[in-house]
């Protein structure tokens, strides 16, 4: 199975193709906005606007600077609970005077090298480099990639840079609640799951590139996952890339947070299987 590879903010995203059945929507119309008809032998046709599939290469590829500054996912400056601007903590490989600009950069998820205010987590080794409460998180061992060497510096016209090797041994310390207490996508059954610590069980529709620049849904399956204890979905159909099982999968409902390690495609703009599986009718 080959495998696709998209990086961003220092962390790579793989996803695998395979075989699936069902109706297809082009990928080149992945936005939505062209119509589509449905065909005799079950496929959708769909508008003209080209979109690339994106990069094939399966290593890591080389990051360059990233010129961000002090700004939420909304764009608005990041600011604490009294108002005032964030001050990050004294992180040594966080250079810079604020946090950076969250926007696209998965700010806070267990996969960031970011918290949620966009300051850089503190590197760790083992967990002995942690706080209490807080493990040594490394997202490769659950299907992300973060550079081992990833830092930022101010620049006085640019604002905060970021940049990093273009490998994934990068590790930070988390809360421990944030991270499973097994890999839960390995489990198969309901009470496996939930007896583990794990949960919800849920059942998704694999999204497979159909190639010519389409995309499948495929037959359903049942995925163990984890969401933070207390989190409620709301039945919106939403799609995620799901980097540890290399695959992208559109459950009934949408999580926030997400599914531990897992991105909704909404947020992925670049990456074209995702944006065509949010255009995809997958009967949940």
């Amino acid at each position: 199975m080959s495998l696709r590879v998209w990086r961003f903010a220092g962390a790579v995203l793989l996803v695998g193709g395979g075989l699936a059945c069902g109706p297809a929507v082009d990928l080149d119309d992945a936005s939505g906005s062209g119509s589509s008809d449905a065909t005799a032998d079950g496929t959708t046709g769909a508008g003209t606007a080209e979109t690339s599939m994106g990069p094939t290469s399966a290593g890591p590829t080389s990051m360059g600077p990233t010129s961000v500054g002090p700004t939420s996912d909304d764009g608005s400056e990041a600011t604490d609970a009294t108002g005032s601007p964030v001050a990050c903590p004294p992180v040594p490989e966080h250079g810079c005077d604020g946090p950076i600009d969250c926007r696209g950069q998965q700010c806070g998820r267990p996969n960031s090298p970011y918290d949620v205010d966009g300051c850089l987590r503190f590197r760790c080794d083992g967990p002995e480099d942690c706080a209490s409460g807080e493990v040594c998180h490394r997202p490769l061992d659950w299907g992300g990639c973060v550079s081992s060497g990833w830092s930022c510096e101010e620049d006085p016209e640019l604002g905060c840079i970021c940049g990093g090797r273009a490998d994934c041994g990068g590790s930070y310390c988390l809360p421990a609640d944030q991270v499973p207490p097994v890999h839960c996508t390995e489990l198969t059954s309901a009470p496996e799951c939930l007896d583990a610590g794990c949960g919800p069980f849920v059942t998704g529709r694999p999204i497979t590139d159909a190639g010519g620049g389409s995309c499948l849904c495929d037959l359903p399956m049942e995925y163990c996952v984890f969401v933070p204890e207390g989190t409620v979905p709301t039945p919106v159909p939403t799609p995620y890339l799901a980097p540890e099982l290399g695959a992208v999968i559109k459950l009934p409902q949408r999580y926030e947070p997400p599914p531990f390690g897992w991105v909704p495609c909404d947020e992925l703009p670049d990456v074209a299987l995702c944006q065509c599986a949010m255009a995809l009718p997958c009967e949940l």
